[in-house]
């Protein structure tokens, strides 16, 4: 298994309140916070999965209307909600994917951000220009969250970017059985994520084995885990530059999540056959219709919590 988790910078794990395993991205990690007036929110408590379910249906947040008008209300799901396993599975894997996908499209938001800032940097090295202290900065930072050395810009471009909607759901649906694994209950532990032994930090252990299963306090901070996990892993790095060979083929528009699939190999132990799955539900489940979907602009941000909390 690959799916190890690396250390965390001191000042994150700060913000973080533990030790493991992010270190990207650091007021996006700290999820909504009244530290960022410019997000304005308001925070809804839930019981269930099927009170949720209502409440996305009230809202008008249906797969069927995302996928024509390619806008995602607002939505964001903290935790993973009890009672799903009970659902109709229609229900059931259309309330998983909504989940998932606002905090997907978050996460893409700060990554696509933080790479709009350094293209803007590498151009101007290009040119000869000096850096401003802000930017040498922030290019120092960014090299260490992303492991390169100093001066590779290119290797360090090709770390800071985003996973297709379609690919990073696929892997949650099937890491942890569409959220109704007890992994994905008890500590948002959505992508199969392990820590090492010797590790301290939120985790659950596994029953009968000494596996540690990374333990996130909301969605969010998993799903960058993820993503931090992919853009910096050495068992990832054919997946990072079948991406950029589809960014330069592409004009930087467009990444097929389908056939970067076909890297993952390593993610599993299945292997191969892994993939296949990936492949299977990806395409069941129309997943490709959501890659360009964003969230609304202009509606109104609500972070949807559940009447008990993690990490007693």
């Amino acid at each position: 298994m690959y799916k190890y988790l690396s250390l965390v910078s001191a000042s994150i794990a700060a913000i973080l309140v533990f030790t493991q395993p992010i270190s990207v991205n650091a007021s996006l990690l700290q999820g909504f916070s009244d530290k960022q007036p410019h997000e304005n929110y308001t925070r809804k408590k839930l019981g269930s999965a099927k009170e949720l379910s209502e409440f996305f249906n009230e809202k008008n947040y249906k797969l069927g209307a995302v996928r024509k008008s390619k806008v995602v209300p607002r939505l964001f799901v903290e935790q993973i909600p009890k009672g799903m396993r009970k659902m109709e599975v229609h229900e059931k894997t259309s309330l998983f994917i909504r989940i998932m996908l606002t905090n997907v499209i978050k996460a893409n938001e700060a990554i696509a951000r933080d790479r709009e800032i350094l293209q803007g940097i590498i151009s101007k090295t290009a040119t000869g220009k000096e850096l401003s202290s802000e930017q040498a900065a922030f290019l120092k930072q960014l090299e260490k969250e992303y492991k390169t050395e100093p001066g590779n810009q290119a290797l360090l471009l090709s770390r800071v970017d985003t996973v297709p909607p379609s690919l990073a759901i696929t892997q949650a649906i099937d890491e942890s059985g569409w959220g109704t694994s007890r992994f994905a209950i008890e500590g948002n532990s959505l992508f199969g994520e392990h820590m090492p032994a010797h590790s301290s930090g939120k985790f659950i252990q596994a029953k009968g084995a000494k596996v540690k299963m990374a333990a996130f306090d909301t969605v969010l901070q998993a799903t960058m885990a993820y993503m931090h996990n992919l853009n910096t892993s050495r068992a990832y790095h054919h997946l990072r530059e079948m991406r950029a060979a589809m960014r330069k083929k592409q004009g930087g528009n467009s990444i097929d999540g389908k056939l970067l699939a076909n890297a993952l190999k390593h993610y599993s132990e299945r292997g191969m056959e892994y993939v296949k799955n990936l492949h299977s539900i990806m395409r069941h489940y129309h997943l490709k219709e959501l890659d360009h979907a964003q969230l609304d602009k202009s509606g109104e941000t609500i972070l949807i919590r559940f009447g008990w909390r993690l990490f007693n």
